[in-house]
């Protein structure tokens, strides 16, 4: 019986530390290990180094760490460069829901405009030309129209409501925690 072999890994198998330390030991003496979709293989001139990535997949790029109900409260404008183009900053607070109502949660999670804001999923693909699927230079498109952030101290008074969405928290690639809901932005304003 061959005592050098490494039984392979079998997809689904969990990756604990000792079957890593036993791979990365084996991989060393090899000096022919490749990498794959979320595994780094690094060959230096003093060994073999592999790490598994935990850049999750889906929901903008996190692995989904909690889903709860939450209140927008409030927004603000991201303005011009990579979040410009009509994406904003939310504040919100973790909600309750009774078969009547929706308030806020005593003691629950909570974020501002400039920490640990949460980002609608929907925005993420607005242009200065097309927002929310509409091209806004669009001859038919109304004067005085734009796109509306979501509830909280939107520009017009049918959007001056705290509205309740699921909040996604997600874990990033560099492991801190992003908030983020879905929730489809309405075109409002005064026609002229």
């Amino acid at each position: 019986m061959r005592t050098d072999y490494l039984r392979p890994w079998i997809k689904g198998e969990p990756i604990t530390a000792e079957r890593l330390n036993q791979l990365v030991v084996r991989a060393a003496p090899v000096q022919s290990v490749r990498g794959s979709k979320g595994i780094g293989v690094a060959e230096t001139s003093t060994g073999t180094s592999m790490s598994i990535s935990s850049r999750p997949r889906g929901d903008g790029g996190g692995l989904v760490l909690a889903r709860f109900p939450a209140l927008i409260t409030g927004n603000k404008d991201t303005g011009t460069g990579v979040f410009g183009n009509q994406r904003w900053h939310y504040s919100w607070s973790e909600a309750e829901l009774s078969t009547t109502d929706v308030s806020v949660l005593e003691g629950g999670r909570s974020g501002t405009t400039d920490e640990d804001y949460a980002m609608n999923m929907y925005e993420m693909t607005n242009t200065s030309r097309y927002k929310m699927g509409v091209d806004v230079d669009a001859d038919d498109y109304p004067d005085g129209y734009d796109l509306r952030p979501i509830g909280g101290a939107g520009d017009s008074s049918t959007h001056k409501v705290d509205f309740c969405v699921e909040m996604i928290i997600m874990k990033s690639h560099m492991g801190f925690s992003l908030y983020r809901f879905y929730a489809p932005n309405s075109h409002d304003g005064s026609c002229s």
